[in-house]
């Protein structure tokens, strides 16, 4: 009898084990999964916001111009210009541009790349004499407006001299979210984030005051420095590329 029972708490204190273990084993799961390596705000894809105007240019991981309801509502790829396109530009509501050219420009050897206009509708080409700026993304905003992000997480609106924190990511010390470009209205920005475990690069839609946040592109980019177009109807794109047509 006194042997049958101490197999029988035996048996019960591994099962206790094995369950205590499994719930570990869960808990680091979810702690992987959802915790401080995963940062990422929540898919615009699969909950879209309406409240996020215009659209976005991108170039994909394919070499192929792509443009994105900022929503997260719908996404389409626009055109393959093959070697090239690496920056692209909306021009109005019906064409965008893409660069063609050298677009790794070096000491040696300067940058010869020039905007290509493409007409949305038929899909036809014109090409251009107006040089592709290599500037880099606005860093200001029509307000005045800038972004910083700090190694911790922290992202601060910065006007005038004064900081305001708007938002805090909880991020991997090396994986730091970086600014790419804002809304042609100042009201909202893009930042870019590589995730510890994941298979690409994300790109983050903010509101300028952290209050909205999503997730509207996943793995979405070539490889290389990302160059984002936004358009929203009635306000015009950014950044703004001189020399080519006003928006209508």
């Amino acid at each position: 009898m006194g042997t049958a029972s101490g197999s029988l708490k035996g048996r019960l204190w591994a099962a206790a084990i094995v369950a205590g273990l499994a719930a570990v084993a869960a808990l680091v799961v979810v702690v992987f999964k959802f915790g401080r390596y995963d940062p990422s705000p929540p898919s615009l894809v699969d909950h879209p916001n309406p409240a996020i105007p215009g659209e976005i240019l991108f170039v994909d991981k394919n070499g192929c111009i792509s443009r994105a309801a900022a929503s997260g509502a719908t996404r389409s790829q626009v055109y393959c210009p093959g070697a090239g396109g690496f920056q692209v530009t909306w021009v109005n509501r019906d064409e965008i541009a893409f660069s063609r050219g050298n677009a790794a420009p070096t000491n040696k050897f300067p940058s010869s790349a020039v905007w290509v206009k493409l007409d949305l509708a038929t899909k036809q080409t014109t090409d251009t004499t107006v040089p592709v700026d290599f500037s880099g993304p606005n860093l200001v905003s029509p307000r005045g407006e800038s972004v910083a992000v700090e190694s911790n997480g922290d992202v601060y609106l910065v006007a005038g001299g004064t900081r305001t924190k708007i938002v805090h990511f909880d991020v991997h010390e090396y994986r730091v979210p970086a600014f790419a470009t804002w809304s042609p209205d100042g009201e909202w920005f893009l930042l870019t984030y590589w995730p510890a475990r994941g298979n690409g690069q994300e790109v983050w839609v903010i509101s300028r005051d952290g209050g909205t946040q999503g997730t509207l592109l996943r793995s979405p980019l070539v490889m290389g420095p990302p160059w984002f177009s936004w358009w929203i109807d009635g306000v015009g794109y950014s950044p703004e590329v001189g020399g080519l047509s006003q928006p209508r």
